[in-house]
């Protein structure tokens, strides 16, 4: 007998296609930034004021921060892999096979506890550290020191801005596990049969209209 796919197993297939494609994506990108000389994002157009702040911030970084490096390549290949699981599930859920809705669910899970570290990383060393630096830097007179100032600036607006992503990108996965969890959603992929509930009072069971009567 053939399973009946729920509308929502359908969205959470094309959402995982989308995201864990896009995750891939992201992710070589981020293997290949790191392998061309590392994170560049606060660096300017090549001025050398600028580059030369980005390389001071590195380098404090790793002395205050030793694990900053390893903590990069782990959340890059972490990132991987969630994407990968995203995409493979996805074929998955588009099959109603079984193994489509557990791979989501571990999906959901890893996702959750890896943005849960990532946000507890992020907020207990990474951003003191860099705050560190904004406090004590020093831009250079003249024209280059007005624009460390600009980039200083800009970098503090993203710091903030940055420590709430982790928890954003929980939302997802949440509502994975909150759809592969519920028990219709499970037994359609047993292949059961699924009671139809009514949608609107169009499918309510027609009632004598009375109202005329006295």
């Amino acid at each position: 007998m053939p399973k009946t796919r729920p509308t929502s197993i359908l969205v959470v297939a094309i959402f995982h296609f989308i995201f864990g494609g896009l995750g891939l994506t992201c992710g070589l990108c981020g293997v290949i930034g790191q392998a061309a000389g590392g994170n560049k994002m606060f660096a300017g157009g090549g001025a050398g004021g600028q580059n030369k702040m980005q390389e001071e911030m590195e380098v404090f970084m790793q002395q205050k921060n030793p694990h900053f490096k390893a903590a990069q390549y782990a959340s890059i290949g972490a990132n991987l892999v969630l994407s990968l699981f995203m995409v493979i599930s996805g074929l998955g859920l588009l099959q109603m096979a079984s193994w489509g809705r557990i791979l989501s669910i571990i999906y959901g899970v890893l996702s959750i506890g890896h943005s849960l570290l990532g946000f507890l990383d992020y907020i207990l060393f990474q951003m003191p550290v860099m705050k560190e630096f904004i406090a004590q830097y020093r831009p250079a007179p003249g024209q280059a020191g007005e624009a460390e100032k600009v980039a200083l600036k800009v970098m503090d607006v993203i710091l903030t801005f940055t420590a709430v992503m982790p928890l954003v990108f929980m939302i997802y996965p949440i509502i994975v596990l909150v759809i592969m969890l519920r028990p219709k959603i499970a037994a359609a992929f047993r292949g059961e049969k699924i009671a139809r509930e009514p949608d609107d009072y169009r499918d309510q069971p027609d009632e004598p209209e009375d109202r005329w009567e006295r």
